[in-house]
């Protein structure tokens, strides 16, 4: 496939964009997790077709989900208000006859409330899920191996966080996809850890995401003690109860209260860690 330094010699007018461009001057199109876009006039017919034919690997226009995460379409896919996450997967078959969609059938199943997954080229694709109460508690290592046991499949996950569905989760989708790209670490790869290693490494492409976490937490002075506290007692539950003057039991009531109104379990070291800078 072509690579955006090659259109970028070919089209010196290409302009590599932050977020989904809609400008109808412009011919907006995805290479390589990037948004591109290249003033119509200066194309002929024939070059604007063959250059979305090299953008779009998979015929996934018709679906609402994908105009949207794409920035294709500004139109948000549901009335309701809700929140979800997009699974990414990537799947090594030791046989490909006619499993891809017997794979892509068998991971839906073990959702709850999925909305739409599809496959985005031969090896990755991803599943959009909407938030339930058990989300949470989905095993995505017990997933991963038993469809990997059952397709003879070697398969890597990212799990995305809950996002409110607004006009702004298709950027913060792509910055996902691109974080997710730079460092992965396992098999079943999460947000914090992923986004702690960014900040390590003092990126800051992904600011905007670290932005919009920021105000997806609570910001009421119980919440922010509790992390501070949590975290001066490296997560050591019965020392940080101790410090705040409550039972240990209260403060596990709260973790799990915060973990299910958050998606961040603070017994882990990267969630805690990554709320603890954000939240300061």
């Amino acid at each position: 496939m072509i690579t955006v330094n090659q259109l970028k010699a070919i089209y010196p007018t290409l302009k590599v964009n932050q977020t989904p461009e809609h400008d109808e001057a412009d011919l907006a199109l995805m290479v390589d997790d990037q948004w591109l876009s290249i003033p119509k006039a200066t194309l002929s017919t024939s070059e604007q077709a063959l250059l979305l034919s090299l953008a779009c690997t998979v015929d996934n226009e018709h679906r609402p989900w994908y105009a949207f995460l794409w920035g294709q379409k500004k139109q948000v896919p549901t009335k309701r208000e809700t929140s979800v996450r997009v699974l990414q997967f990537q799947v090594t078959f030791t046989d490909s006859s006619g499993q891809k969609a017997a794979w892509l059938e068998a991971l839906q199943a073990y959702f709850v409330k999925p909305i739409d997954a599809f496959w985005l080229d031969e090896a990755t694709g991803i599943l959009i899920e909407t938030q339930s109460d058990d989300s949470f508690e989905t095993n995505f290592t017990g997933i991963l191996q038993s469809l990997d046991a059952v397709f003879y499949t070697k398969t890597v996950f990212y799990i995305g966080h809950f996002w409110p569905v607004s006009v702004e989760l298709p950027a913060l989708f792509q910055m996902e996809r691109q974080l997710f790209k730079q460092v992965q670490r396992s098999s079943v790869n999460t947000l914090a850890p992923s986004l702690f290693q960014s900040l390590i490494q003092q990126d800051r492409l992904y600011t905007p995401l670290i932005e919009a976490l920021k105000t997806s937490l609570p910001t009421d002075s119980e919440t922010l003690q509790m992390i501070n506290t949590f975290f001066k007692y490296h997560g050591k539950l019965s020392q940080a109860a101790k410090a705040l003057f409550i039972h240990r039991n209260t403060l596990v009531y709260r973790i799990d209260k915060f973990y299910k109104l958050t998606g961040f379990d603070l017994r882990n070291n990267y969630d805690l860690t990554l709320c603890h800078l954000i939240m300061n």
